[in-house]
Parts: structure tokens; sequence; C-alpha cells
């Protein structure tokens, strides 16, 4: 597949994107931007039996990438292989299907590890030795012979190796058959140029061979990482349950108890309580009802029948006040004094 130049500027929108299937063993990449797409197959992890924890914790720490030529004036990019980390040596090694659009890791592994040891570079690394304890196998260079960019950079040379006539035994190439490739060139005289995309930044080791490895041939090998996107996996937490308020209880009156209440002895005194004066009742309510009546003016929105309620309690205390001054006990005028105190 193509795609275009755009998504080689360091700004522009390109990114790995990992989808793993523990049931089916398989690791889909999505290269989200030139909308590129490969699925990795393990089908002897299902053969093994293994977890579906382990199948995707296996999967979750893999590295993917993907090498593309550069062609018509370096305008368009043509893929030409998908790698996975890996070494997959051993009986159960990474358990990587075999395909013809994937680096198998075996083979690659081996062949970065013979172009290192052609360039003088030291890959041993104490990490090495988890092979030798697993499988038995001693290997060196092995851990960092696994890393997709080298393994991509090593397959690009390889290609230029076999299609330039320089050798076909990719197991054992040279230091020699590395520098004949500085007169290779394309019909155009244009020099070929490779790009290397993957998921994950590279170590300092990895750097160093690719640029090694451009020296020593003059091809273009440039490195180009881009970030990795996470699923965001949101947690979910129960809110508390609160206490739901209790409905008041109903009081259960059973009428037939109720009934047979004794009421006989209940009795209520009334010897000494004060009887209420009239007026100072009335003076209670007129004051209740003046309270009501103002705050019923108080609407902004005052219905006709609060209005006529009002005027209605109006006279009604204007009748009531006259009727208070009419009954007012006056004192009677001056009774003449007819004879002196004490005359009879």
């Amino acid at each position: 597949p193509e795609f275009d130049a755009a998504f080689h500027d360091a700004l522009s929108p390109c990114y790995f994107h990992h989808v793993i299937d523990p049931t089916a063993a398989t690791l889909r990449v999505e290269v989200l931007g030139p909308n590129l797409a490969y699925t990795f197959r393990h089908g002897r992890a299902k053969e093994l039996r293994l977890a579906s924890s382990n199948i995707t914790a296996r999967l979750e720490a893999k590295v993917t990438g993907f090498l593309a030529l550069k062609t018509g004036n370096g305008q368009q990019r043509v893929v030409l292989a998908w790698a996975q980390s890996g070494h997959g040596v051993g009986s159960k090694g990474d358990l990587l299907d075999a395909d013809p659009n994937v680096l198998p890791n075996d083979v690659w592994t081996k062949r970065a590890i013979s172009i290192g040891r052609a360039l003088a570079l030291r890959m041993r690394r104490p990490y090495d030795g988890r092979l030798l304890q697993t499988t038995g196998i001693r290997l060196e260079g092995v851990y960092l012979g696994s890393h997709v960019e080298v393994k991509l950079a090593s397959y690009a040379i390889s290609i230029l190796l076999t299609r330039f006539g320089i050798t076909q035994d990719l197991d054992n190439i040279s230091l020699r058959d590395l520098t004949a490739l500085r007169k290779a060139s394309w019909k155009d005289g244009s020099k070929p140029s490779f790009e290397i995309y993957f998921s994950r930044k590279n170590c300092n080791f990895c750097g160093k061979f690719v640029q090694q490895l451009q020296n020593a041939t003059g091809i273009s090998l440039k490195l180009v990482w881009r970030e990795r996107l996470v699923k965001k996996v949101y947690e979910k937490k129960e809110l508390p349950k609160r206490d739901r308020p209790h409905p008041p209880q109903v009081i259960q009156i059973d009428i037939a108890e109720a009934e047979a209440m004794v009421t006989d002895e209940v009795t209520i005194d009334i010897s000494t309580s004060e009887q209420q004066d009239p007026q100072q009742g009335r003076a209670v309510t007129d004051t209740f009802v003046e309270g009501l009546a103002y705050c019923v003016g108080q609407i902004d929105e005052c219905p006709s029948g609060a209005r006529d309620a009002i005027v209605t309690f109006a006279a009604n205390r204007r009748r009531r006040a006259e009727e208070d001054r009419a009954n007012i006990n006056k004192p009677l005028p001056a009774t003449p004094q007819m004879a002196p105190p004490g005359y009879s």
C-alpha cells in the first residue's frame, strides 16, 4: 500500500493504535493518519492454550512498525514490510505466525545481529542470558537484535543487496557487501531512500545501529517514531447509597380498644380558669385579620377576589369602629347641689 508524503512531517497527525484480541490471539495495528492497518496473528498461542491474561500481557508489550520506500521524488511512500518486536527463537518464542507481509522474527533477529557484527558494534547485553536460561540457546545480541527498527533497517539493506546483485547470502553479510551499496542507484540516477515507522521511541543503540548502517552503505534510512494511542479506561465508582428518610409511621388504633378506654374518671376543672374578656378576644382576632390583609396586599398580581376581600374587610372594620364608639359609656352631667352635704 501507498500513503501520502504529508504524514512524513513531524507535525502531521500520525499515530499508532494497537487493538488486542486475546481470544483470537491477534494484534491489529492501526496507523491513524495514513489509514494503514495490519493484523499480527499468533495461532500457536491458542495451540499452547495460553491464558487470555498471558496473551494480553505479551501483546501489550509489543512494539510494531513498518518499512516504507520513498518513490516519485519523495512524494509517495510504499509500504514494503511490517515487523513486530521479539526474537522468535526457541519452541515458544513470540509465537508470531508467518506471513508474506511480516518479517519472521527468528530470521531477521539473527540477520540484524550479523550486520551489527559486520559493523563492529557491540550488541551483547545482560538480557541475552534469559534466552539461555529458558531455551538453552546462546545467542549474543538477541535482545537488541529483536527491536523493530533494527530488523526493518536490516531488511531494507538486504533488499538492495539482492536487487543490485551484490550478494544472495543474507545470513552472512560482510562490511564489503555493505560498502558496495554506495554505488547503487535507480535508473533515474536517484539514490534509494527508506523510512522506518514504529510505535515506540528508539533506544540509543538502535539509533547508532541505523546511523552506522547509513554511513557504510550511503543509503538513507530515516527513523520516524510515532506516538502510540492507548484507550482510556475510566474507573467506575459506586456512589454510596444515602439512607432514605423513613415514611412517618401511621399509628394503628384498634377501634375496640378505643371504645374500651375508661373515661369516667376524666374530669376537667374549670372553676379556676379565667374567663376571657370578649373585647380582648376581638382585639386578637382583629390583629390577625389585619396581618392577613397586609400579606394579601403585598401580592404583585392581586386577584380580583383578594381585592374584594380587602375592601369588604375595610368596610367591616369601619362599621365595627363606629359601633365601638357608639357603645362608650359617657358620664352623666353633674347633679346640681340642692342642699349642703349632710343635710337631711
